[in-house]
């Protein structure tokens, strides 16, 4: 868990997990959604308690693999 490479991907996962959050809750994809109507805000929000989750997912995961991974499957 202290290597570059577990927090390289640790990272990359927080980045992916807060996009697919934020465009969610913004409604990105929705018809009739501009940038002028979103709950900037409330899609922020939501898309940083997901990111929050998979962070100490990955770190809950680390024991798991070997060597040791922010991933429960071995890399």
């Amino acid at each position: 868990m202290f290597t570059k490479k577990f927090w390289k991907g640790a990272g990359e996962r927080l980045i992916k997990t807060f996009a697919q959050g934020f465009g969610i809750a913004a409604g990105l994809g929705e018809p009739g959604i501009s940038v002028f109507n979103i709950d900037w805000q409330g899609a922020a929000g939501i898309g940083l308690g997901m990111a929050l989750a998979s962070l100490v997912t990955s770190i809950v995961s680390a024991p798991v693999g070997e060597p040791a991974s922010p991933s429960l499957t071995r890399e």
